[in-house]
């Protein structure tokens, strides 16, 4: 009969652990030492996840980071301005009007068969807010096709 790697008990063939050993925290078959809990128990009392950082201590790509909400906009090193693309744009808008409720021509509201979008008025895809408003997917089309 086979023992188990953790307990010495007997098992069967194929298992290398015990149900108890491969269920238990310790099933890998290592014991923490003492400075580790300490530093676990520490982390605790401190409420600290075990693995931060000591004082003075930073992660490796601590400069390269910075504050990710300073690089959003015409801050970012990545923004187009007015070369921006069509589907760019439409995030943009949705990003700082937020989704649409409302269609503006016929008054519907959003269902889960009606989806309200923004519509370009000027057809020109400008980068200016007032240029946008909310309209349903029927009325859009009949506004892109110049029927309204």
């Amino acid at each position: 009969m086979k023992k188990c790697i953790n307990c010495k008990k007997e098992i069967t063939k194929k298992a290398k652990r015990c149900k108890s050993c491969s269920n238990s925290k310790n099933g890998l078959g290592r014991k923490a030492s003492e400075k580790t809990k300490k530093r676990i128990s520490n982390g605790i009392k401190n409420n600290l996840p075990s693995t931060s950082f000591k004082e003075g201590e930073h992660p490796w790509n601590f400069k390269l980071r910075g504050d990710i909400r300073l690089a959003r906009g015409k801050r970012n090193n990545k923004w187009k301005g007015d070369e921006v693309s069509y589907a760019g744009l439409h995030i943009w808008v949705k990003n700082n009007l937020g989704n649409p409720i409302k269609c503006e021509f016929c008054g519907k509201i959003e269902t889960n068969r009606r989806k309200i979008n923004w519509a370009n008025k000027s057809h020109e895809y400008k980068r200016d807010l007032n240029d946008w408003f909310a309209l349903c997917g029927f009325c859009h089309y009949k506004y892109d096709r110049g029927l309204r």
